[in-house]
């Protein structure tokens, strides 16, 4: 993503219309005639050196966006729309992404650990090297994600849908629950070396606690 091309929005700018989106989260919940603030909306714009603990952004839209150093800590983006969105160095810790629309984000090496991610789409999105250490991905879509050299320490994938996923990694690990999770098509390389396209099984071939 070119930088020229993005609207840059300081840690204060942001700060700001969180604000207003805090306000209109209040007022639309409460079913109110008059709504206050406004939902916090931020397109084509570059976002670094922002730190956030306990902040609620439900529902934001935050798309084709890249965010760089930035250090999120039990956030709530629940229903956000990051789509297209690239992420620099950055850690999302202990944060909720239910429902979260992540399609083709990119997220290589980001730090996700005991993150939330139920019933998100992450359809075509890149999280090589991610950090999904304690992360529930319960019912997500993972149609064509790439999950390269990610760490899937007790991750959980119940109800996981996974279709051309890429998983090759040179480990292996202590999986959560992967009860009722439907995978096809997956990539994965073998302790041979050799990549294999594998079905469900995938899970098997993975978990170390199985072997």
């Amino acid at each position: 993503m070119n930088e020229m091309e993005l609207l840059v929005i300081n840690a204060i700018h942001l700060s700001e219309r969180l604000l207003l989106h805090q306000d209109w989260l209040a007022t639309s919940n409460q079913g109110l005639e008059s709504v206050a603030g406004s939902p916090l909306r931020l397109v084509d714009e570059l976002v670094s050196n922002v730190t956030m603990i306990n902040e609620d952004l439900a529902n934001a839209e935050i798309v084709g966006c890249e965010l760089s150093h930035v250090y999120f800590e039990n956030c709530d983006l629940s229903h956000a729309d990051l789509t297209g969105t690239v992420f620099m160095n950055c850690s999302f810790v202990a944060c909720s992404f239910i429902k979260a629309d992540l399609k083709k984000l990119q997220g290589q090496g980001v730090d996700f650990s005991r993150s939330d991610f139920s019933r998100a789409d992450f359809t075509d999105a890149s999280l090589i090297d991610a950090n999904l250490t304690d992360c529930v991905l319960d019912w997500t879509w993972l149609v064509r994600t790439d999950l390269r050299h990610a760490t899937l320490e007790r991750t959980s994938f119940v109800g996981a849908r996974l279709s051309e996923t890429k998983l090759s990694n040179d480990r292996k690990f202590a999986l959560g629950s992967t009860a009722r999770a439907v995978a096809d098509k997956v990539e994965l390389t073998l302790e041979s070396g050799d990549t294999a396209i594998v079905g469900v099984d995938v899970f098997e071939l993975i978990n170390y606690r199985l072997s």
